[in-house]
């Protein structure tokens, strides 16, 4: 096999399985544990990039501190010295994407569908909990194997949760999560001469025509 074909003397390339803008990922051998894996090499017209060196390395970070039966693992990370790649590691789920079950079969049954979304939102909830935020999550970032389990995958935008609000003006809101807080409820306002009532944009009633004309009358 050739040098090129072989990632940190260690995993030898096999077919593509996917690509982007920013990676490639192709299947591979891992000659020391004996088993498929899918590596992840950053686009090499990147891999001066600092930015998204940076990025690609967070993502390699942020998936591998999450162990969790709906999420892809991150088992190794790095440089090729002899190629100069950069790349990922991560198990290999044989099945299709999200983006594939809908292109191949079209609208899923309802059952279908919330088999696959209930798992996703285990994968989340877990990475919630553990400080990830994904941020990009999509059909084409779901993989559900042969055996039907839903993995999350592509940590590629993800961030810490303390991280999300830092050097936003808007800092002060970060602090507590999203909906927590009770909606507040429009109050009631007392009609008054010479005044148009005006609409509430949480409520789509108005006031009645007849009030309308009393109001007018007086």
């Amino acid at each position: 096999m050739a040098a090129d074909q072989i990632i940190a003397a260690r995993y030898e390339l096999g077919e593509r399985l996917g690509f982007g803008g920013m990676s490639t990922v192709q299947l591979a051998f891992d000659r020391r544990l004996e088993r498929e894996v899918a590596v992840k090499l950053l686009a090499e017209h990147l891999a001066e990039d600092p930015q998204f060196v940076s990025r690609f390395r967070r993502e390699a970070l942020a998936a591998a501190r999450l162990v969790h039966p709906n999420i892809v693992q991150v088992f190794d990370f790095g440089l090729d010295d002899p190629s100069g790649r950069h790349f990922i590691v991560m198990e290999y789920i044989r099945g299709r994407s999200g983006a594939e079950l809908l292109r191949d079969e079209g609208r899923l049954p309802l059952q279908d569908a919330l088999f696959v979304v209930n798992q996703a939102c285990r994968g989340l909830d877990y990475a919630h909990r553990n400080g990830v935020v994904h941020r990009d999550v999509k059909p084409g970032n779901l993989l559900r194997s042969d055996d039907g389990v839903v993995k999350l995958a592509d940590f590629g935008i993800a961030k810490a949760a303390s991280d999300t609000c830092r050097g936003s003006p808007r800092s002060a809101r970060c602090s507590a999560p999203p909906r927590t807080s009770r909606p507040s409820r429009p109050r009631a306002r007392t009609p008054t001469r010479g005044r148009t009532s005006t609409r509430s944009a949480s409520s789509p009633t108005s006031s009645s025509p007849g009030a309308s004309r009393t109001r007018r009358s007086r």
